[in-house]
């Protein structure tokens, strides 16, 4: 039989429309039971069944479940007793035991699951937001060895005192004490102390427990949860292509578009999908600054209509490459670089968060709420490497001063950040004694005060300032602070220009100021400086675009 034959025997022969229902997607669970099975089943050929819970709790955080079971509601398939009672009294007696604890792990999601329900011949899909494991407890063993250990040391500490007493008389023996002064710790020896069964046993310790309501499955309340599971397939269609229409009647790509060459459009909207997936306040000044850069608008009305239009179209046209911004726990510009929380194994442990050779890649959102002030600052900086003022003091949320006035919270949050930063054109950009190698410090130092002076570099004189550094070690100095402008071909702050920081801060603003002037007094960095600019100089008007004339100047530059 060919393929063709296939087909035709192989009819269509019932449509099932589906449908999405997402109001329980972020509370609901799969429960298992893997020593629960329907194929091991009693001398009476009865199934085992999961047991009913008498009680449950939760750690939310940490998605840790334990269900209680009475030991007389515990099922044994046929009715049989499977222990002798007079001997496991003489063990645990009743009133030691009382139930029967189990407790989850959680499974780690391999792919995307749903619970699906049939209704009026339509099937209804409810995403599950985790998959849990139940496994019995062992915990009252551990209850057990602590009450004896305790005992052994009440007693010998009635046998010590004893001693004492009896030879009061003697003189005591003054001993001086020893001061142990630990060593710095290193990379490898953080990672491993984070990933100790102690440490996530402490982190799980310290989210407390929350008392869930258990409700049969036969009660109201029940079948008010299971209705969720549905809806309206009349609502869903009709929505559906209400939200469609107007999506494609308002969100349709601008026609100016349409007149750009395929390489321009091309650049633009690549640079607004990494803006889209990277910014959070600062998307809509981004996208201005890209469409005026690309599009060569000089009207600036016309330019922020256009940014408008384009970012509208954008964000309606391809959802899935837009960040959500939720409020201050989502800024977009960080969760492309902290995880969104889902693995919170070494995230939140206060710290040695500062200096060289720290590792951050394991720090979720969530996690930062953990950590200390300082630390939040220094995680923050590490992560993103050039931050806007204003995300730093919304993601610092454990400032001491946080419930005092707005002068000592900006004071404490400022003591906080220059320890850790410097300003560069209003924005901060993480200490490069942080982040480059010993060797590499006066280049990335260099590299800052070319765009805190100019607001741009160029490629190829940066590259013969900074020889003997390869190309790919230029470019990678370049990438973690720039970003290049294919128009003007030139390299600028991944972030716009913040007139309004420096205006508003002045006092911070003079300090950086006199910060660069000392960091380009450094011989190695007025070296590449000035070789930089003796290369610029050879450039002929045309090889590159921008002037010192064409670029605003945030605010006083620190001469050279």
């Amino acid at each position: 039989m060919d393929r063709s034959e296939v087909d035709e025997v192989d009819e269509v022969v019932r449509e099932i429309p589906v449908y999405l229902s997402t109001e329980l997607s972020d509370s609901l669970h799969v429960v298992q039971y893997p020593l629960f099975s329907i194929h091991r089943a009693g001398p009476d050929a009865a199934p085992m069944e999961p047991p009913l819970p008498s009680n449950a709790r939760i750690r939310a955080r940490h998605s840790k479940l334990e269900l209680g079971v009475n030991i007389g509601d515990q099922h044994v398939p046929g009715g049989v007793d499977h222990y002798d009672e007079p001997d496991e009294e003489e063990l645990f007696s009743r009133q030691q035991i009382k139930e029967h604890r189990y407790v989850s792990s959680r499974v780690p999601h391999q792919t995307h699951y749903a619970i699906g329900a049939m209704r009026d011949g339509a099937l209804h899909l409810t995403p599950v937001h985790r998959i849990l494991q139940m496994r019995p407890s062992l915990a009252h063993i551990d209850q057990a060895d602590e009450a004896d250990q305790d005992q052994f040391v009440d007693e010998d500490g009635m046998d010590q005192a004893r001693s004492a007493s009896a030879a009061g008389a003697k003189k005591k023996d003054v001993k001086p004490t020893q001061q142990a002064y630990r060593k710095r710790e290193t990379q490898r020896a953080m990672n491993a102390r984070l990933n100790s069964w102690t440490h996530l046993h402490t982190q799980e310790l310290l989210d407390p427990f929350v008392d869930l309501a258990i409700h049969p499955a036969d009660s109201g309340k029940a079948d008010d949860e299971f209705e969720k599971m549905f809806c309206d397939a009349s609502e869903e269609a009709a929505g559906a292509q209400e939200t469609g229409g107007e999506a494609a009647k308002g969100h349709q790509e601008p026609e100016w578009l349409e007149s750009l060459g395929p390489g321009v459009r091309d650049d633009l909207m690549a640079q607004v999908s990494r803006t889209c997936r990277t910014h959070g306040f600062s998307r809509e000044a981004a996208v201005l600054r890209q469409v005026s850069d690309l599009t060569g608008a000089q009207d600036p009305d016309q330019a922020a209509a256009r940014a408008s239009q384009v970012l509208d179209w954008f964000c309606a046209s391809k959802p899935q490459d837009v960040s959500p911004f939720l409020g201050k726990a989502s800024y977009d510009y960080l969760t492309s670089h902290l995880e969104n929380g889902e693995n919170d194994q070494a995230n939140t442990t206060p710290q040695s968060l500062g200096g060289t050779g720290a590792d951050f890649s394991s720090y979720s959102l969530a996690g930062l709420a953990h950590l200390l002030p300082e630390q939040q600052v220094s995680a923050i900086l590490h992560q993103a490497r050039v931050v806007e003022h204003h995300l730093l003091e919304a993601m610092a949320t454990n400032l001491q001063s946080k419930h005092g006035s707005e002068a000592d919270q900006e004071a404490e949050l400022m003591r906080l950040i220059t320890p850790n930063a410097v300003l560069v054109r209003g924005n901060w950009v993480i200490r490069s004694d942080f982040v480059a190698a010993p060797n590499m410090v006066h280049n990335r130092d260099a590299l800052l005060a070319l765009i805190c002076k100019e607001g741009f570099v160029v490629r190829q004189p940066l590259t013969e300032a900074l020889k003997p550094l390869s190309e790919s070690q230029v470019l990678e100095l370049l990438e973690q602070v720039a970003v290049l402008n294919r128009i003007q071909r030139c390299w600028r702050l991944k972030l716009p220009d913040n007139p309004t920081f420096e205006q508003d801060h002045p006092t911070v603003t003079d300090e950086q100021s006199r910060l660069w002037e000392k960091k380009c007094k450094v011989p190695s960095v007025r070296g590449i400086i000035q070789r930089y600019e003796a290369e610029l100089a050879k450039l002929g008007p045309g090889e590159y675009f921008p002037t010192r004339e064409t670029v605003p100047m945030v605010a006083a530059r620190p001469g050279f």
